[in-house]
């Protein structure tokens, strides 16, 4: 995808992230936006940030949590994010689905 179209596409996501957040907690709010700003700059590399596994790292940026959090932090970053984030709250399917992700690798350590 050529840098103009990611640009494109970035300022849109961060319009819509702006107008979307305007009563989520601003530390969340700004991980979240640190970490698509991160994608979207990995993405002119030879390999997309999003391609294979999740990692734990991007998980905890992802929720805004520090490495070790708690299953109950997890879940409580993840319902937070999420009742923002949700399709049916204004939300993307693909932002969704990348905080699911994201609890779901964090969550596989504790089992």
């Amino acid at each position: 995808m050529p840098a103009f179209l990611l640009g494109v596409v970035a300022l849109l996501l961060l319009l819509w992230a702006a107008s979307a957040f305007i009563n989520a907690d601003p530390k969340q709010v700004t991980r979240l936006l640190r970490w698509i700003n991160a994608q979207r700059d990995a993405g002119a590399g030879a390999r997309p940030a999003s391609a294979g596994k999740m990692t734990e790292e991007e998980a905890y940026e992802i929720l805004g949590l520090q490495p070790g959090a708690s299953m109950e932090e997890i879940s409580r970053a993840h319902r937070s994010l999420i009742k923002k984030l949700h399709p049916d709250q204004g939300g993307t399917t693909y932002l969704a689905a990348r905080i699911n992700e994201a609890k779901d690798a964090l969550l596989r350590r504790h089992r």
